[in-house]
């Protein structure tokens, strides 16, 4: 299940505080249960922002302003939570145009620092890309997406992921019928069989 106690903004309350109590207790209780959990990490806490930022809408899917805190954070989660949970997914439809207030080149650097960070303690190949948008590439007429934004951002971070993420709207009927659903298992099937990725259905709760 991918589950969303584990965001930037809920467990890094200041520079100096964490509270993870949220995200222990979310992640009990789907253990508990036998549910495995892909984590998401996103939102950035509002004292890592520019100030302007804390006006704007969706600023909160800004990146951390300071280089290396994704890093310090990917860490902290890697040690407290690395052999629990199954997948790491960084950031929230990024290629969404309502939500593309971050920028490609700084999406970029989130990944790479997370990367990084897990990789200090053995659980890089848990991280995902960003969880992508269904409207990306694969068919759908019209949609608010950022034009070949999630191609250049696989390509980029190829030598630093190992799961591929995507977010299908399923429950949304019409959202459902628009999209070609053979052009896109197709495509997303040979970009897995390419990277030599497999293919693992995970259900959101």
């Amino acid at each position: 299940a991918r589950i969303n106690g584990f965001q930037f903004s809920r467990c890094w309350k200041s520079e100096k505080v964490f509270d993870w109590s949220c995200a222990d207790s979310v992640l009990d209780a789907h253990l508990s249960r036998g549910i495995s959990v892909s984590a998401g990490i996103y939102m950035s806490p509002e004292w890592a922002r520019k100030p302007y930022e804390t006006r704007e809408k969706n600023s909160a899917f800004q990146a951390p302003v300071r280089n290396g805190l994704m890093m310090e954070y990917a860490e902290r989660i890697a040690r407290r939570y690395g052999d629990r949970i199954d997948y790491f997914e960084l950031g929230n439809e990024w290629d969404l145009v309502p939500e593309a207030v971050l920028p490609e080149n700084e999406a970029l650097r989130l990944h790479r620092e997370a990367y990084e960070g897990f990789a200090k303690f053995g659980v890089e190949g848990k991280l995902t890309t960003n969880g992508w948008s269904t409207d990306m590439d694969y068919g759908r007429k019209g949609g608010n997406v950022r034009n070949g934004f999630q191609r250049r951002y696989m390509q980029t971070v190829k030598d630093c992921r190992s799961v591929h993420a995507v977010h299908m709207h399923g429950p949304f009927g019409g959202f459902v019928k628009s999209v070609n659903w053979k052009k896109f298992w197709e495509t997303v099937r040979a970009e897995l069989r390419k990277d030599k990725l497999v293919e693992i259905p995970v259900k959101r709760t």
